[in-house]
Parts: C-alpha cells; structure tokens; sequence
C-alpha cells in the first residue's frame, strides 16, 4: 500500500525538480519562494525569475566592459562628480598605500594618515571597500573620547582605523561622508542607520529612461547598520513604491523557513503603518535617477541605491545585477518593459 504522505512528497519533489530544470532555479531559491509548499501556487512563476535567467537579460542590456563603471566605487564616484551627480562627499580614496584626499594631497606615510583622521575628518565618516556588494565590509565611525567608536560601539584609535583600512580589501577603500535620513523616515522606522530606497530604471534604444520598480529598503532591528536584504536573510523588510507618487505598500519579507513571502504591513520597531507612508523629495529623486541614468549609458537598467536626506537625496550605489525582485511579485511586468526590444 502507498502511503499518502510519501506520495505528496514525492509529487512537490518532482514539481520542484521540473521548476528548476525548467526554470533554471536553484533549489535554495525554489525553496525561499515557498515552491516546496504543498499549496504553493504554480501560477505564481509568471511572476518571479531565477537568478540565472535576470543575469542574462541583463548582459544583454548592459555590456560587461562597463560593468566597472559600478561596481569599481573610485570609478562610479569620480564619473558622478564629474557628471555632475549628487553624491556624498568623497574624502579620500585609500589605494594600496597611498591616500588620495579631497584636498588634492597624496598621504604615504603612517604620521601622514593619523593626522588626516584626527585633523580634517569630521566626526562621523564612512569606509567602504573599493569594490563589494550587499554592505559587506562597510562600517561607520564617530569621534569619541580622544579615539572613535565603530558601528558594532567599539572603542577604536586611529591606529586601528587605518589598520582595519589595510587589512579588509587589497583592493581599497572609499572614506566618505556619512548621510543622515530625513526626518520623517527616522519617524517611520526609529532607527537612524541610512535606509535607502532602490529605484530600477530603464534606458530604451530611444534614449527614454523609465522608472520600472522602486522599493524602500529599511532596517528593522538597532543592531544592524545596512539595509540590505540579502535575499531575506537579514530580518529588513523591503516596501514597494508607487512609482507616480512615492506612496509606500504594505511591507514583504521572503522567510527562510520555506513559507516564502509574507505581508508586513507595520514597521516591527514602531508599528508605524508602510501603507500610506509619502516618501520626502520622492519627485526629486524621480528625477535624480532618471537623469543619471542618461549619463551612465551604454547600461541600459540600473538599480539605484538614493538615500532620502534632510538636504535632499543622494545616490549611494549603482547596482548593475540587480537583483531578483520575486518578493514583489512583479517581474511579469518588468520583463515586459525592459524585453520589449
């Protein structure tokens, strides 16, 4: 005699074995999409995209000799400032071992560089690796009892500041200003980590740019200091945008225990409502990325990072290989638009 439960999960097994095949999914991202579920949807596939399959309509609008343009940051940040983007403020760019600051200098020695830190850096800054991606080795410090705090609040000298510096990238690391959120989302979230908003855009072979999906990515607990989502595995919350008038949804998390995407119609720290929530400055960040996207061409789809500031937006990031927006349930519609050649 068969029994039903083995049967049921060989039935899933086989569905999820053709999805993949098919579908080219790996079986982690089959799985956070809830495809293991015994009353998962399989209409819902319209709407969703394998990582696989967004790569390769993605090489075909953005060609790989300028992918640097974006992920190199002393490049992205030098072709902003010189095409008159607004980004935050670049105080030197750590190369190997030498430091090219603001000012023009060239800083070599050890003496050289503390004096930087300690003399012409305001009290909070950024450091970045030169090259990353999802936030990783970025960290924040602050001026504090004659040395600095980090953003894990730990005690840090300059020494230790230029040392982390050489140690985290052979490659080298951006020091920039550290951008503030506006007001209002710090009302939204309660939490004062910069939360950006992605906007993903779209150049057509008219040179028309359109906006084809934006969400707002915000953090959701004290102790995390990047809003990345990292494919859910760091507990943000992303929250999609009207993209005519900056006005939040409901809140969506993918889960990892295999249940796939659920609504979060509050902030979990504020239990402020997403839905209904206006965006500041949403038109002038509108216009912001629609206007650098004309100046990155020939990339074609962009997914950039703006922060929404006291002092008006700012572009953090330029992501090339955008991710996967399956979370949205929306990719039907974005393939439409950025396929349509």
């Amino acid at each position: 005699m068969t029994c039903p439960l083995s049967f049921e999960y060989l039935k899933i097994l086989l569905r999820n074995i053709r999805i993949c095949h098919q579908q080219r999914y790996t079986p982690l991202e089959a799985f956070r999409l809830g495809t293991f579920a015994s009353d998962f949807d399989i209409c819902r596939l319209e709407k969703f995209i394998s990582r696989k399959k967004l790569t390769k309509i993605q090489e075909k609008l953005n060609p790989q000799a300028w992918a640097e343009m974006t992920k190199n940051k002393v490049l992205f940040y030098r072709h902003c400032l010189t095409s008159g983007i607004k980004v935050p403020d670049i105080y030197a760019l750590c190369l190997n071992h030498y430091w090219h600051c603001y000012n023009r200098s060239i800083l070599s020695s050890l003496d050289e560089k503390e004096e930087f830190i300690k003399l012409q850096l305001p009290d909070r800054f950024v450091v970045k690796p030169i090259r990353g991606a999802y936030g990783k080795g970025i960290d924040i410090f602050e001026r504090k009892e004659g040395g600095f705090i980090d953003s894990m609040n730990c005690h840090r000298s300059v020494t230790d500041i230029i040392r982390y510096i050489k140690s985290q990238s052979t490659e080298g690391f951006v020091i920039q200003q550290k951008i503030n959120n506006h007001h209002k989302i710090a009302q939204l979230t309660g939490i004062q980590a910069l939360q950006t908003v992605r906007i993903i855009t779209f150049v057509n072979k008219n040179k028309d740019v359109s906006i084809v999906h934006s969400h707002f990515k915000t953090i959701t607990r004290p102790d995390i200091v990047i809003d990345t989502y990292l494919e859910g595995l760091t507990g943000n919350v992303e929250v999609p945008v009207n993209i005519q008038t900056g006005v939040l949804g409901p809140g969506n998390q993918i889960v990892g225990n295999g249940e796939g995407i659920v609504n979060i119609p509050k902030h979990p720290i504020t239990r402020e409502n997403f839905a209904g929530f206006e965006l500041p400055d949403w038109q002038c960040a509108w216009e912001m990325v629609k206007e650098a996207s004309g100046k990155f061409l020939p990339i074609r789809t962009i997914g950039w990072d703006v922060a929404l500031s006291p002092d008006g937006p700012y572009i953090i990031e330029a992501n090339i290989w955008w991710d996967a927006l399956n979370q949205h349930m929306a990719m039907d519609k974005i393939l439409e638009v950025i396929t349509d050649e």
